[in-house]
């Protein structure tokens, strides 16, 4: 009969039973089970204080449902003595129908003479296959998975920017446009059963998971893991305890936990929560020992404040508000200028700015900041309060102190400010009703409108701008960066893009020179139109060229340098009376132009380098080269709605 775990000795060495892998996944020195932390350590047996509270149950931390899956792959692993016989098998497994060409779920399993060793769970993930609607499809994932969707990559798909070019968010910046394309495999989960720890088997079941997303054909550029994965098992074990106590528990635990992910090739991701193991071997990560890999400023520990998730977890909404009252009796107390953003008005902050003495025992102005390194000019910007800026700036920057001072996130009082505004441009976040870090994420980018009115003056003031004429003033509402966005709304780049597309389809649906989609198959710049107009629109040549003088007329609206919208659109047909009858029998046989709208729209974004299939780019790369990137670049869905031009 088989021992039991902790009753034999084998020999520390393992044989492996498939050509090739001789040498790999060895087995440490003693292979006696023993207890350990919650997940696979590299660190020694008492790093952690409450070790022999580790019981044999499952990790607690949420798992995706299992569906069918069929076995790929099953290998061996013997000690020399054959005491104990391993068996990895792998599964592969697609979670719902129609997504099985974009995301597969593998997982592997290590078992030890038919007992459970650990299991390791990942996602594969095709990105560049929805990358269209990148974040509407991930926002029906499980947390961190979605979260690493969001907050990595943007809308579609690409790296974020600041994760490759601001001085603190960088990192240590070595990540940068390889992340844009490419696919992903996200590990979700690694267990190793408690009784099997500190042996070696969560580096194993990392390198099989590994190995098993690079075959198939399958080419991950990176693979990404995010340790909060396994907070809840955490805080599940440190539940009972004191709020003092589960916090340093916790958090000397996650330290452990990212030290093992480092001493398994991982490195941070900028300065985000999420590590990668790039499949490249030449990548610059691989250069950075784990010791060297960046660290990310922390809040200070403040004893006298529980975390807010704690209260929240923890307490009915009664106590929730005392708490919330007591933690701004304590700003009170030690931040006085803090207290004020946060509480009064923008002209009562001011006034009370002006009248301010610092008592002998707080800082002034220029030093004070909160735990998170917020300091009063921090606060003034991420509540849109203008005139406190202006004030600060004018009377409290003395060598920009001020407005150079850096938070935890590495963000200066401005970069804040525009960072909570990206945040509102693009993503809802709706916490859980039980307050606790999960989230529900979604993409609100389509809807957006502009930005508040405080938060564009708040922007003014950075800029020391007092009278805005009414340009800026779209610029900064619509979040324009290059400086020449029409109406605060229409890039450079994205004008040239549409005004290429509408030219084409034009040149298309014919111009009267040669050969026209009509003479083949017009179904796909139609399709928008009554049933009854596609009807007469196949056989009618005047409404053929009414219809195809309408996308003319929306490429010289945008060549004159206006918005395409339905005024400006048909002001340009009125100035072109020779070709008004045709357009005339368009639009009186039930045409109209949104109709005309949604095919250049939804083409040129078909044919976009972020968004579609890149052909735009091959036909005006010469001019959109030259022209000036923008953050209103690539926002086909933000631009058609502002025209009032709805899909």
């Amino acid at each position: 009969m088989d021992a039991e775990p902790g009753r034999g000795k084998p020999q520390a060495s393992l044989s492996v039973n498939r050509q090739g892998d001789k040498g790999k996944n060895r087995i440490p020195s003693d292979l006696t089970p023993l207890s350990g932390a919650a997940v696979e350590s590299s660190g020694s047996e008492d790093e952690v204080e409450d070790d022999e509270s580790d019981t044999d149950e499952e990790p607690t931390n949420p798992q995706p449902v299992i569906l069918p899956e069929k076995e790929v792959e099953s290998r061996e692993f013997s000690s020399e003595t054959g005491f104990y016989k391993f068996i990895f098998k792998s599964f592969v497994r697609e979670d719902k129908i129609g997504r099985e060409d974009w995301l597969t779920t593998i997982r592997v399993d290590l078992t030890a003479n038919r007992m459970a060793v650990g299991t390791g769970l990942g996602k594969y993930l095709a990105k560049d296959k929805i990358r269209d609607i990148f974040w509407k499809t991930m926002s029906e994932e499980v947390a961190e998975f979605r979260r690493m969707a969001y907050f990595l990559f943007n809308r579609y798909g690409r790296f974020k920017e600041h994760f490759k070019s601001h001085p603190v968010q960088r990192g240590s910046g070595v990540w940068g446009d390889e992340l844009d394309n490419g696919d992903i495999f996200f590990i979700e989960c690694v267990h190793v059963v408690p009784a099997w720890r500190r042996k070696g088997f969560g580096n194993m079941i990392i390198d099989e998971l590994i190995a098993k997303s690079c075959r198939e054909g399958r080419t991950p550029v990176v693979t990404i893991v995010s340790p909060q994965c396994f907070l809840n098992e955490i805080q599940e074990r440190t539940k009972n305890e004191g709020w003092y106590k589960a916090h340093q528990i916790e958090a000397r635990t996650m330290e452990q936990i990212i030290s093992f992910w480092r001493k398994s090739g991982f490195r941070r991701i900028g300065s985000s929560r999420f590590f990668g193991r790039p499949t490249d071997p030449s990548h610059p990560s691989v250069t950075i020992l784990p010791e060297n890999d960046f660290n990310p400023a922390k809040p200070t520990f403040d004893p006298e404040l529980p975390p807010e998730s704690k209260v929240k977890q923890s307490a009915p909404k009664s106590q929730e508000d005392i708490s919330r009252s007591r933690s701004m009796k304590l700003l009170r107390d030690r931040l006085v200028t803090h207290h004020a953003v946060l509480t009064l008005q923008d002209e009562e902050c001011v006034a009370f700015l002006w009248n301010f003495k610092p008592p002998k025992s707080q800082l002034n102005i220029t030093n004070s900041v909160d735990r998170f390194l917020n300091n009063t000019l921090h606060h003034a910007a991420m509540r849109f309060k203008p005139k406190t800026i202006a004030w600060l700036l004018s009377n409290a920057n003395k060598d920009n102190l001020l407005s150079s001072a850096r938070n935890v996130e590495g963000y200066t009082p401005e970069e804040a400010l525009k960072a909570r505004l990206e945040i509102m441009r693009t993503i809802r976040i709706e916490k859980s009703p039980d307050g606790s870090a999960n989230r529900d994420l979604s993409d609100i980018s389509a809807a957006f409108t502009g930005f508040p009115k405080n938060a564009v003056y708040a922007l003014a003031a950075f800029k020391r701008l007092r009278d805005l004429p009414r340009y800026k003033y779209l610029q900064l509402q619509f979040g324009c960066t290059c400086r020449q966005c029409i109406s605060g709304i229409l890039s450079p780049r994205m004008r040239v893009a549409l005004m290429c597309q509408a030219r084409w389809i034009h040149k298309m649906l014919g111009n009267g020179e040669g050969p026209s989609m009509w003479d083949m198959d017009p179904s796909a710049y139609v399709q928008y139109l009554t049933p009854e107009l596609q009807e007469i629109i196949r056989t009618e040549k005047p409404i053929q060229q009414g219809y195809s003088n309408l996308f003319f007329f929306v490429a010289e609206t945008l060549r004159r340098r206006k918005l395409p919208t339905v005024c400006d659109v048909m002001n340009t047909y009125f100035s072109y009376k020779e070709a008004v009858p045709c357009t005339r029998m368009f639009l009186d046989k039930g045409g109209t132009l949104q109709d005309v709208f949604r095919i250049l729209f939804e083409q040129a974004r078909d044919s976009d380098d972020w968004v579609g299939d890149g052909t735009q780019m091959q036909r005006a790369a010469i001019v959109i080269e030259t022209l000036p990137e923008c953050r209103n670049d690539h926002e086909f869905d933000f631009l058609e709605n502002i025209t009032s031009c709805p899909r």
